[in-house]
């Protein structure tokens, strides 16, 4: 992820989120050009290397641009201006909000740890709360992929079983960021969620044994498999 210090919100007094400037970058870079609706936008090489950030904050950007309705990602085609590009404030909203990429670079430096914990020191009861948690994503995946519960019940279970409550707040808190977030749903929208949630199923599978088995190494290494799965799902999403 990007490291240079975000623009500060002149009106609001608060640090603005870097993709929300990159979002706010993109729709100068429209007006100037006098791009009009249904314009292709540059190619993301061509903007991460105009605007001088890395490829996720640009995706996050784009999609946060999405949400307003000023950018249309199409899969295999590009971005697209939108309809709603010369009414768009991209920072307005997304002041509190973290990206989807950058949630993810912190549950890939948390989450595989937790489950090192929660293998070492699991409740005899873990096995079968976990193995419902399963069974409710196969459920969820019959009813046409419109509840996350099971995703989210098992990531927690992991968290509470780890035996450190710092750290089971911190898994906590970033689902909870990504359940009342504006980004998380729209990037959703370009990804085969069936594809992405049926190897999630199998991911959760190899993730509850190592830690029924009480192989700490095996659980840590089947996390972090499952978060950058979770992350390639995502850059799936866009075009090159």
């Amino acid at each position: 992820m990007d490291r240079q210090p975000s623009a500060i919100l002149a009106n609001h007094g608060v640090t603005q989120r870097l993709f929300a400037d990159v979002a706010e970058r993109i729709c100068a870079l429209i007006a100037e050009r006098g791009l009009e609706p249904g314009t292709k936008l540059p190619s993301e090489a061509e903007l991460v290397a105009e605007l001088g950030v890395s490829r996720p904050t640009l995706r996050e950007a784009l999609v946060a641009l999405e949400v307003m309705g000023a950018v249309t990602v199409r899969k295999n085609a590009g971005a697209f201006v939108g309809t709603a590009v010369h009414r768009a404030l991209p920072s307005v909203g997304f002041e509190e909000e973290c990206g989807p990429f950058e949630q993810l670079e912190a549950r890939l430096a948390i989450e595989p740890q937790v489950a090192f914990l929660a293998a070492q020191r699991r409740p005899d009861s873990l096995h079968d709360a976990l193995e419902a948690t399963i069974i409710e994503m196969l459920k969820e995946h019959e009813d046409g992929f419109h509840s996350q519960n099971g995703d989210r019940q098992f990531h927690l279970l992991v968290a509470s079983a780890c035996g450190n409550q710092i750290l089971e707040s911190l898994v906590g808190h970033m689902w909870k960021m990504r359940e009342t977030g504006q980004l998380w749903p729209e990037l959703q929208k370009h990804v085969r969620i069936d594809k992405a949630r049926t190897r999630g199923v199998y991911e959760h599978m190899r993730i509850l044994d190592a830690i029924s088995r009480q192989d700490a190494e095996a659980a840590r290494e089947e996390m972090r498999k499952h978060l950058e799965g979770v992350m390639a799902s995502l850059e799936e999403a866009f075009p090159s």
